[in-house]
Parts: C-alpha cells; structure tokens; sequence
C-alpha cells in the first residue's frame, strides 16, 4: 500500500520527513479495513479517527503559511506595457 501510494503521487508530492507519518497513515488504513472485517465498530471509528488526522497532516496545504501564501502566487501575465495590440 505504501508503495502504491507514493507511485501514484507526484514526485514532489511527499517529502523525506513524511516517511514516518506516511507509514503511520499505512497502518492506520490497514487498521480500518480489518476492523471492518471484523465487525468491530468501535475499534473501526478509532482507526478512522486516526486516519483522518494523518491524512490531514499530510496534505500539501499543511506544508504553506496562509500569511505568505498571497505573496508567493506566480503571476505569468505580461505587464500593459509589454503587450501588443
């Protein structure tokens, strides 16, 4: 699973110090499907707790400060005066 994942991504999409974090999502889904086989409802929302926070943390959107996200926007219009009529 964990190699399925990070095939299917980007290349740029995870970075070395999620490694730890990604393993822990791994498990953490592993956790859920047997709980579901297993019937145990409890152990189920537990898991998908967990799960839930993981993948959380590990979208990109963690990785930007929202203060300085407006400064980094790349704007590849021309300015007026470089454009032709």
């Amino acid at each position: 699973m964990f190699l399925r994942i990070v095939d299917s991504s980007g290349p740029d999409h995870f970075r070395q110090n999620e490694v730890e974090l990604l393993v822990s999502y791994v498990q953490a889904t592993l956790l859920v499907r047997d709980s579901i086989r297993r019937k145990e409802i409890n152990d189920w929302e537990k898991a998908v707790r967990v799960q839930l926070s993981l993948s959380m943390r590990l979208a990109p959107s963690t990785r930007v400060d929202p203060k300085t996200l407006g400064r980094v926007h790349i704007d590849d219009r021309k300015p007026p005066w470089e454009m032709k009529d």
